[in-house]
């Protein structure tokens, strides 16, 4: 059985013109052969602009295209090309995230590779790609809920107005309007559409989502299918006397006995309803204060100390206080209840997206300094949310860079490794050679995340020793001065006192000698990095001065970052951003700091370590 890269050139779309974007000179070399080999015209661009300039010249028939690109990203030159013709474009990348799948989507990419990848299958999805962009002839114009969509003119309109659609979104909706009331699998929908019986399946669900956003009203709720398958009173009474002291205490005794009784009772009520609402409660509270006190009377007037007349008076007058009371309890109830429940909805929100407004109009003073503790927790909160966001947001650009970074040369290792197996390499000494290099930058690449894991553990174990900077300043540029020469930097020691210091000599040679690396790459040719010690109030202080011509002061906060390389274009072969985070974890944890500042022409790097005691 033939591979597809020895397919015939009868059998092809010969003479398409391909163009291949990537900064990886490794990667758009072979992808470049395999592409020649099947019998395309291929041009090849390393950045954005480079490639909008190629596509002005020469409109290439299909792109393959790289995300992350140094002058332009793949993104916008994907949209600027977009803007000028219909053109396949296929992007090939190292970041995999379904949200960069969707983004890559959405500016109009009908095909996604991720890197490392196979240049066969890459091949393949190439003539996957423009085969259908250049479909036969079809029968008739398909229709449905408004939809219409002509697969001879490759046009779609829904209530008349066109549908900006990708070539596989195109053949999506097709497919599903010439198969109506059936569902598919992806597996299904990627063989029948894409013409592929393997890859990612998440581009499936994608391209489908895409085009639901595009041809439905409401995505989140599809329509149904067709078929159901969707007075004035006295106030003394007759026979009065003057009590005595004996009746006093009398009447006393009685009402308490009278009032205990109904008390209890409204304990016993108020147990039984402690679930229930405030309201309740008040209005028991209430009935028992007017019930202990016509028990009270009633009991007195069993003992004989009222008249049947003033009797007649006093449950009167409490029957009416028991009337007001209640209501008055009714009233306060469903008043406290209300405030009650307009804190409750308000306390919701700190469950839904953190802030909290306390509810308008008065209320008690609790409840007021419970609205008081549920704005500063929403606060606290909002501050949390913000915190976990950045933090969130720093972890998965760490985690892209990460692994764009281990994913490139893996990807040119692979597209070597193919190369030289299937006889495509010019040049196999060359690429053997290339690959050793990949290999070693990838082990140095590994080294550093495997120092970096050990400092953000705190296992990072010190073996501390008084030593002079002079000394440590010393071996650091005896060790970077064959790649100064190599890059034509002079390197400098300029006022270096020979002070002590309690560190470890293996770890702060490192800090110094990425300092020192970065410098040397970012400083012009005859120019000149200088290294200066000294002992100030703060502490020993080491420096390293590069002309770099300075750093934008937005970036200043973020040199220290891991992973950070001052460009979203991650071009091999720069390192993976890990050499100045590793310096501060360093420092950090000899109890020193690290800094950086601009100066006229470049930037001062300041390492600040305790002075050795004595």
């Amino acid at each position: 059985m033939q591979q597809p890269y020895d397919t015939p050139r009868a059998e092809r779309d010969t003479g398409a013109r391909v163009l291949v974007v990537d900064d990886d000179p490794t990667v758009s070399e072979v992808v470049s052969g395999y592409l020649d080999r099947a019998g395309y015209v291929v041009d090849r661009a390393d950045d954005g602009p480079a490639a909008l300039a190629h596509a002005a010249a020469h409109w290439p028939d299909l792109v393959v295209l790289d995300l992350m690109l140094p002058g332009m990203d793949g993104l916008e030159v994907c949209r600027r090309m977009r803007g000028q013709g219909p053109v396949p474009v296929i992007m090939l990348t190292a970041r995999g995230d379904e949200d960069d799948r969707i983004l890559g989507l959405e500016v109009g990419a009908d095909d996604y590779v991720t890197k490392p990848f196979s240049p066969r299958e890459l091949v393949l999805r190439v003539e996957s790609v423009l085969r259908r962009t250049r479909p036969a002839g079809t029968s008739g114009v398909l229709r449905a809920d408004g939809l219409e969509v002509d697969p001879s003119a490759r046009r779609a309109t829904k209530n008349g107005t066109e549908l900006a659609l990708t070539i596989r979104e195109f053949d999506l909706l097709v497919f599903f309007l010439r198969h109506p009331g059936r569902a598919f699998s992806r597996e299904e929908l990627m063989r029948e559409v894409w013409g592929w019986d393997f890859g990612d399946l998440s581009t499936v669900t994608v391209h489908v989502r895409r085009l639901r956003g595009k041809v439905e009203d409401d995505p989140a709720r599809p329509p149904p299918h067709p078929d159901g398958v969707g007075c004035r009173l006295p106030l003394r009474g007759r026979g009065h006397r003057e009590l005595t002291v004996r009746d006093t205490l009398l009447i006393a005794l009685y009402a308490f006995f009278g009032a205990a009784a109904a008390g209890l009772v409204g304990a016993g009520v108020l147990l039984l309803i402690r679930r229930r609402s405030l309201t309740a409660s008040l209005t028991v509270v209430a009935a028992v204060a007017v019930t202990a006190m016509l028990a009270g009377t009633l009991a007195v007037a069993r003992a004989m100390f009222l008249s049947g007349h003033d009797l007649t008076v006093v449950t009167t007058v409490v029957a009416m206080a028991a009337v007001v009371s209640l209501a008055t309890a009714l009233l306060l109830g469903r008043w406290v209840v209300a405030r009650s429940h307009a804190l409750a909805v308000a306390a919701r929100s700190l469950g839904d997206d953190g802030s909290f407004a306390a509810p308008d109009g008065p209320a008690t003073a609790e409840l007021d300094a419970l609205s008081r503790e549920l704005a500063t927790t929403s606060a606290r909160l909002a501050a949390s949310r913000e915190r976990e966001r950045a933090l969130e947001s720093s972890r998965r650009e760490l985690i892209a860079w990460i692994s764009h970074d281990l994913r490139t040369p893996l990807a040119g290792l692979r597209a070597m490794a193919e190369a030289l197996e299937d006889g495509v390499a010019a040049d196999p000494d060359r690429y053997l050679r290339q690959i050793r290099t990949e290999v070693e930058r990838l082990n140095d690449m590994v080294g550093d995340l495997f120092e970096l894991s050990r400092i953000h553990a705190g296992t990072l174990a010190l073996s501390p020793a008084r030593i002079s900077v002079y000394d440590l300043v010393g071996d650091a540029l005896a060790g970077a001065d064959p790649l100064a020469r190599e890059h034509g930097v002079r390197l400098v020691g300029d006022r270096i006192e020979p002070v002590p210091v309690e560190v470890d000599g293996k770890e702060m040679s490192r800090v110094l000698g990425n300092l020192l690396v970065n410098a040397i790459r970012r400083t012009p040719t005859d120019g000149t990095v200088a290294v200066a010690a000294e002992r100030t109030p703060e502490g020993v202080v080491l420096s390293v001065t590069d002309g770099c011509g300075g750093i934008p002061e937005e970036d200043l906060a973020r040199v220290f970052d891991t992973g950070w390389r001052g460009t979203d274009a991650r071009t091999p072969p720069a390192g993976a951003g890990l050499g100045l985070a590793i310096v501060r974890g360093i420092v950090e944890a000899h109890r020193g700091r690290a800094t950086v500042r601009n100066i006229p022409g470049g930037c001062r790097f300041e390492v600040i370590l305790p002075a050795a005691p004595g």
